[in-house]
């Protein structure tokens, strides 16, 4: 047998290893607690950098707009983009509501050209002005404005004002007015206020603004093409999976039949019996003087 000094090396020995278990059982604990506390950090840092992604993508979004929407413009109108810019800050200061001016300078286009073919009411507004028609079509779309608004300075009647502006800018042609009223001096005075007051887009933010638009369509593009491949690959295998059954449904119809036949039989069969037993228990139980049949 083990001399008493023996057992009590071999309880110290047992007692240390307890205590390496336990020491070892808490360092898992805290290394559990540290993992979920990583963990939770990581999630929320990634929820975090996903919205500060979406917003920088909505911010960015809606600059590009702006500024596609001055090329888009330019374009229609032939005025560069700083005077558009200008022009809309101008537009501002008189009192027209923000994206009037795009709409008008869209229908003094078009009235101007009807005026050039000859439409009487344009070439007559034209014409108050002291404008000749038939010289329109070579002046540009700002020059044209600025000739329209030294003509407005002349008029001296309010409802011939209205009239002429109703003619060459539509219905939102009362907002031209003020804009206008100051002649060409005041309009040029207006759009200079604009500098130091407005971030304006350069050529080069333009093009920047289009090329990110793009860059960003392509990605929905991808993104869209992506979940096209996954629905159609879906449907495909659920399209086999359902031939599959429909294909067994038809060869074990007769089984099915038969089946379900037999059951809905053998029911009918113990009918009675549950229905009898029914009304033994409850003649026994409830009201002994009542009849039961089936």
């Amino acid at each position: 047998g083990l001399s008493i000094d023996e057992y009590k090396r071999k309880a110290t020995a047992v007692a240390a290893l307890q205590n390496s278990f336990k020491g070892l059982a808490v360092g898992v604990d805290r290394f559990k607690d540290s993992f979920g506390k990583t963990v939770s950090l990581l999630r929320n840092s990634t929820m975090r950098i996903a919205g500060l992604t979406t917003a920088a993508l909505a911010f960015a979004g809606s600059v590009s707009k702006q500024g596609n929407a001055l090329r888009l413009m330019s374009e229609r109108t032939g005025i560069a983009t700083e005077t558009l810019q200008r022009l809309q800050f101008a537009a501002r200061r008189a009192g027209m509501e923000s994206g009037t001016l795009d709409q008008v300078l869209d229908k003094f286009s078009v009235s101007l050209g009807k005026a050039a073919g000859g439409s009487k009411q344009q070439a007559d507004a034209l014409a108050r002005l002291g404008i000749d028609a038939k010289t329109v079509a070579a002046v540009p779309l700002n020059k044209m404005l600025a000739a329209v608004a030294d003509g407005m300075k002349h008029l001296t009647s309010e409802s011939e004002r209205a009239l002429t502006a109703q003619a060459l800018f539509g219905e939102s042609g009362k907002g031209m007015i003020n804009l206008l009223s100051g002649g060409k001096e005041g309009l040029a005075a207006l759009q200079a206020q604009a500098t130091g007051k407005v971030a304006f887009f350069k050529s080069g933010d333009i093009v920047a603004a289009k090329q990110f638009e793009e860059t960003f369509d392509d990605v929905k593009q991808t993104f869209v093409a992506l979940r096209n491949a996954i629905g159609i690959k879906i449907f495909t295998q659920l399209r086999g999976s359902l031939n599959q059954i429909s294909a067994w449904f038809s060869a074990n119809q007769e089984k099915l039949v038969t089946g379900v036949s037999g059951l809905i039989n053998a029911f009918a069969a113990w009918l009675p019996h549950i229905v009898a037993a029914a009304g033994a228990v409850a003649k026994a139980v409830v009201a002994p003087d009542m009849t039961y049949s089936f």
